[in-house]
């Protein structure tokens, strides 16, 4: 029984891992494409258009310049009911911006909750 309960563990800890980082790249990618719908469905707020086309929205589409990695920030994972974790976002060429995004789980589904969060 504990064989399985860390197996369990550590498939939810992958889990994790590749799945925060994939919502806050379909958030980038959604701003990007001024897809406010599709950066609202990742989003742990709700983002406006004016949001959309200020400095917010200006800024995310920097990211469409240069290869952008992102990243689970190892050990960031809160246990718990508040469930949160870091991503790194770094890019590669443009303007070699790099950011620390926290998700936060809502019903078994993890969110952006906030971007500029700072360095762990």
């Amino acid at each position: 029984l504990k064989l399985q309960f860390l197996y369990f563990i550590g498939k939810l800890k992958m889990a994790i891992e590749m799945e925060a980082p994939a919502i806050v790249e379909r958030q980038v990618q959604a701003f990007i494409q001024q897809d406010l719908d599709g950066v609202n469905a990742v989003s742990g707020g709700k983002i406006s258009q004016h949001d959309m086309n200020g400095p917010l929205g200006r800024q995310m589409q920097l990211f469409a310049d240069g290869v952008v990695t992102y990243t689970y920030v190892e050990e960031s994972c809160t246990d718990g009911p508040d469930r949160r974790c870091l991503v790194n976002v770094k890019q590669e060429g443009g303007l070699g911006m790099e950011d620390w995004v926290m998700c936060r789980e809502y019903d078994g589904a993890w969110k952006v909750e906030e971007w500029g969060v700072g360095e762990p």
